[in-house]
């Protein structure tokens, strides 16, 4: 299914076309059809999931979602579950340093780096609405809206999902076989998003985008024999606002940068024998990015980028971890029939009072015949 590009990393792509074959509901099913990764699901429709590459965890596997990386400071990890497919136009898996060094530095830190491209900024697309149903109660609706209009591109997008998941099953305990439902496993989703482009010339434009995704799910817990009862509800909402910006000043030179806010907001509680348990987060994030690209002489490109990144998480009412990180990456890239990638990602955090910086030195190259 996904297609297979010559590079020196490897890189697979799903196009819009294919995904409505897979009959994935989200981007953590549609990445189950690419090779070389483990997505973890941790619960079905509306479940958590994640993508480890390379046995590294899926801290290490950056999300690019419409040129700008998403970030999770609580957990360290992106879950695409809550990517549904609506209004996706392609999804590419790079695994290791990619070949395109016109990226973020915090891109080119990340072992793999999952794509995802919507239609947001694609020419005038009119208005399509699409419906989802399937078992267990599952059911969705979206609608996708664009128009141009001179210099200007807008779009709209929104997307709700519900699922019951009530499946029966049955339980053995030595010689008696149970039957039972499984309980407290609805969820609740929406998620909707609003997009401008501006061509200030033919040469500049800037891109912006305003995103919300909220969802309320039941936790229906271990299976227990003769204890059925599970009452943990999870909610949580999610809402960045991103500002793209790229000048190709010529064909040797080109600049891009991106501003962004995030924030994130969860809320578990539970009522387990009696004893009610509810637990907040809450997470602010700033984020900052620009890369400077240049072509040195025939066949020799190099770029430099940098990223700033202020994270803010606490358990509400009290602050818990305030991160504060920079990155720099300097990159170089010879091409003809030789074709050799390297980079230096640097990465400095500060955690807790305690500074802390490595270097990444990924190394990569492509010998093509004549």
């Amino acid at each position: 299914m996904p297609v297979n590009a010559l590079s020196a990393s490897p890189v697979q792509v799903i196009s819009k076309d294919e995904l409505q074959l897979t009959g994935a509901t989200d981007v953590g099913q549609a990445l189950k059809y690419m090779a070389g990764i483990q997505v973890k699901d941790y619960g079905g429709v509306g479940g958590m999931k994640t993508v480890d590459a390379r046995g590294l965890g899926s801290q290490h596997t950056g999300v690019v979602y419409d040129g700008v990386q998403v970030g999770d400071c609580q957990t360290g990890q992106v879950d695409l579950g809550r990517f549904t497919l609506g209004n996706i136009q392609s999804i590419y898996l790079t695994i290791g340093q990619d070949d395109d060094i016109y990226q973020s530095a915090k891109t080119a830190a990340s072992a793999a780096v999952v794509h995802i491209n919507t239609q947001a900024f694609m020419q005038d697309k009119g208005l399509s609405a699409s419906l989802l149903t399937g078992s267990y109660g599952l059911a969705g609706a979206s609608l996708l809206g664009s128009k141009t209009w001179g210099r200007w591109h807008l779009s709209a997008f929104a997307d709700y999902r519900r699922a019951d998941g009530n499946y029966h099953f049955k339980l053995k305990n030595g010689l008696q076989t149970i039957s039972q439902k499984r309980d407290n496993s609805d969820l609740h989703d929406w998620r909707g998003e609003l997009n401008a482009a501006y061509s200030i010339s033919s040469k500049q434009t800037i891109r912006l985008k305003l995103y919300e995704y909220d969802s309320h799910r039941g936790l229906p817990g271990a299976v227990i024999y003769d204890n059925p009862l599970t009452n943990e509800r999870l909610a949580d909402k999610n809402v960045f606002a991103q500002m793209a910006y790229e000048n190709v000043m010529s064909d040797h030179l080109k600049l891009k940068a991106a501003v962004k806010w995030n924030y994130s907001w969860m809320r578990d509680n539970d009522n387990q024998a009696g004893t009610p348990t509810m637990n907040r987060y809450m997470q602010n994030e700033m984020y900052a990015t620009t890369t400077l690209w240049a072509r040195l002489c025939e066949g020799l490109s190099g770029a430099v980028a940098h990223d700033f990144q202020y994270n803010y998480l606490m358990p509400l009412p009290h602050a818990l971890l305030a991160l504060d990180n920079g990155r720099a990456a300097l990159c170089a890239r010879l091409s003809h029939r030789h074709s050799i990638a390297a980079g230096h990602p640097y990465t400095r955090e500060r955690e807790a009072g305690r500074a802390v910086g490595r270097l990444q030195p990924p190394v990569a190259g492509l010998l093509t015949g004549p």
